[in-house]
């Protein structure tokens, strides 16, 4: 059977735990899944390299992940061109993505709304580091 992954991650290194604890209980509570595997990262959301970030990815090309939750999407990437290519990876694999912040569902959204969402979202993001 197939579990939801709940992905977590911090990059202040000094509220860590705290924060990533926090993400994980909201999404717990939002999910309602009891058949959860969580993944957790410390560090920036523009590297690549974070180790259960791709051991999510690994479990999802396995087959094992139906679902991937997050509590905002800045949790799983801050670099646009990576997230896309996160996105298409897990369509690819059967696997939905939900960012309950922003309210993202890839189960519900049709495909061209869900990438302008994304795509707006961001957009707003990089105006609000400028300003």
């Amino acid at each position: 059977m197939k579990k939801t992954a709940i992905y977590a991650r911090s990059q202040d290194i000094d509220s860590e735990r705290d924060d990533v604890y926090r993400q994980i209980s909201f999404c717990l509570a939002q999910t309602g899944s009891t058949d959860v595997e969580i993944y957790q990262d410390l560090g920036s959301g523009m590297r690549k390299d974070r180790p259960e970030l791709n051991r999510m990815m690994n479990d999802i090309r396995a087959g094992k992940i139906q679902c991937v939750v997050t509590e905002s999407i800045v949790r799983l990437c801050r670099d646009i061109i990576y997230l896309s290519e996160l996105l298409r990876e897990m369509d690819f694999h059967g696997c939905t993505f939900l960012s309950l912040v922003e309210g993202i569902d890839t189960k519900e959204d049709h495909r061209h709304n869900q990438e302008d969402a994304i795509y707006q979202l961001f957009a707003a993001f990089e105006r609000r580091k400028v300003s």
